[in-house]
């Protein structure tokens, strides 16, 4: 009878723990019974590295890893490379698995412990008005892509408001400072405030919501959330609350009003750090990532001591919680050395924002011994073109793990795209590439690709993607951003001032005759492939970006 019981309560717990596992619920969420094809074993690794195990076949295969990021990255693997199934924010190509699955035996592990995700825009100009079930699914994508570092940007506009109530200022006067949700990015980057206000009242109770949904399945997953935190960004209006304060004036960015930068040795600023990391924790738990840059694309350090300054920023992350990571982001000549002379290496992390690029980590050899991660930009402004350095993404990673200056202190990959939902490709390359050692060809890669993604060996479809790898998804001197259509743009007669936005170009690359070659190619196929939602999906985009 006891051993009846014991069986019993061993099985309760483990259907109990079954049902917990957010890597089987997430399954579920892409297609009913998916989670049932999949045995899924969480064992932490003898060298702790991050590793998942694949093997098996038939009516289930098992999956094991150290983590459920890993199991969810082995899952997706076996999906792409043994099913040539295919899920992106751009439409997924997810069939019915077959009665018998493809037997599978691999083992993958990676040194390399981190793979962040986002950037300060990408909360304005993509995820701005996102609601729960948008989120939730970025999440499962996170999972299944092998994120283990994203941002979690949502709801800091509630943190400025409790800290500066408790420093004198009225709802009214937070709202004053605070932005619009399309700018919120530029206001925690330092470079503007109040811009597209006032926040409606029911706003912020709406965000904190969000963000607790948003955070607690993150924190199911296992992943490390990466916060704002406080490096002396303060309201214009504080000088009027505190005149004694000692406030940088930090000019304008282009032609819009800079907040200041409060002293960090001046007495207020511990002050206000010490509020701004409790309210954080009391509306949305603890973190030990926090990200926030000093004198951010031209900021002025107005006479002050930058390594002191940067001790004392990163002094205030500690005192909250001395586990607490800086997570700055390497950006036009930043960080600069006397800021990174300030800090504790083994409490930074600096990700290399645009190093398919411009690639400062070799130039700054690894940043001297500091943590980094090889991170991608891709797509600036939420712009639409196609675009994606492919071979420097395929590259780049594997050259800093090569590189003897540069790799001992390497600690991962990283998608840092302004927008996001545009070019799916470049995003599945990139996230492979943490788990790659070796250096791997992109026309071989492209052709599993184009398979997967539509779900057709089709040899229209291999040499149409051979094609774009040679044009808009090539690596061009001087090609940083994604080309615009010159429909959008003004009229002008001066061919290299033709652009839609401040920043981009209408410039073409590549070659376009070789180009429509590749899109006829493609279209090709449009009469067996009409009905799958990757190919509409992308035969709009590519004969778009033709006319265009």
């Amino acid at each position: 009878m006891k051993k009846h019981f014991l069986l019993l309560v061993f099985l309760l717990f483990a259907a109990i723990v079954e049902a917990a596992n957010p890597v089987k619920q997430m399954l579920e969420r892409f297609q009913k019974g998916l989670s049932n094809r999949f045995k899924i074993e969480i064992r932490s690794s003898s060298d702790q590295g991050d590793y998942f195990e694949l093997y098996g076949g038939g009516r289930k295969v098992t999956v094991r890893a150290n983590n459920y990021v890993s199991a969810a990255f082995g899952i997706n693997w076996y999906l792409k490379y043994y099913c040539h199934a295919h899920v992106s924010f751009c439409e997924d190509r997810l069939p019915d698995l077959p009665v018998d699955l493809p037997q599978v035996k691999e083992r993958h592990e990676t040194v390399l412990s981190d793979n962040f995700y986002m950037n300060y825009c990408t909360f304005s100009y993509t995820t701005a008005f996102w609601d729960w079930k948008r989120w939730e699914r970025e999440i499962d994508l996170m999972a299944l892509s092998g994120i283990n570092m994203p941002m979690a940007m949502v709801g800091a506009e509630v943190v400025w408001r409790n800290t500066l109530l408790k420093f004198g200022y009225t709802l009214p006067e937070v709202k004053e400072f605070l932005c619009g949700p399309a700018y919120f990015g530029w206001l925690l980057m330092g470079n503007l405030e109040n811009i597209g206000g006032p926040l409606p009242d029911e706003w912020f109770k709406e965000q904190t919501v969000l963000q607790k949904k948003i955070l607690a399945r993150m924190r199911e997953y296992g992943m490390k959330p990466v916060f704002q935190g406080f490096f002396g960004m303060v309201p214009s209006s504080l000088k009027e609350k505190y005149p004694e304060a000692h406030l940088v004036e930090q000019g304008l960015w282009n032609s819009l009003q800079r907040p200041p930068v409060l002293d960090p040795a001046d007495p207020l600023f511990e002050q206000m750090a010490k509020v701004w990391y409790t309210e954080y924790e009391k509306l949305y738990g603890k973190a030990d990532l926090f990200g926030g840059d000093l004198f951010h694309e031209g900021g002025k350090t107005g006479g002050i001591d930058v390594t002191d300054a940067a001790r004392r920023v990163q002094t205030a992350m500690k005192q909250y919680n001395p586990d607490a990571t800086w997570v700055i982001q390497a950006w036009l000549g930043n960080p600069k050395k006397e800021l990174l002379a300030g800090l504790d290496r083994k409490h930074t992390l600096i990700v290399d924002l645009a190093a398919e690029f411009w690639d400062n980590w070799r130039k700054r050899k690894g940043f001297d011994g500091f943590p980094w991660l090889w991170s991608h930009i891709s797509n600036y402004g939420a712009n639409i073109g196609l675009h994606g350095r492919l071979d420097a993404i395929a590259t780049g990673p594997i050259d800093g793990r090569k590189d003897p200056e540069a790799s001992p202190s390497m600690k991962g990959t990283s998608s840092t795209p302004e927008g996001i939902e545009v070019n799916p490709v470049v995003f599945d390359l990139l996230n492979e590439m943490r788990w790659r050692s070796e250096y791997l060809d992109i026309d071989t890669w492209l052709k599993e690709y184009s398979l997967r993604r539509y779900g057709a060996e089709d040899e229209n479809l291999k040499k149409a993607w051979i094609i774009f790898h040679r044009t808009a998804y090539g690596t061009y001197s001087g090609h940083r951003r994604p080309s615009e259509s010159v429909f959008c743009a003004p009229p002008s007669l001066k061919r290299d001032k033709i652009t839609a936005s401040a920043w981009s170009q209408c410039r073409i690359f590549y070659d376009p005759d070789l180009f429509a070659q590749g899109v006829g190619l493609f279209l090709k196929s449009a009469d067996h492939l009409k009905t799958v939602a990757t190919y509409q999906y992308d035969v709009v985009d590519f004969v778009r970006q033709y006319l265009a």
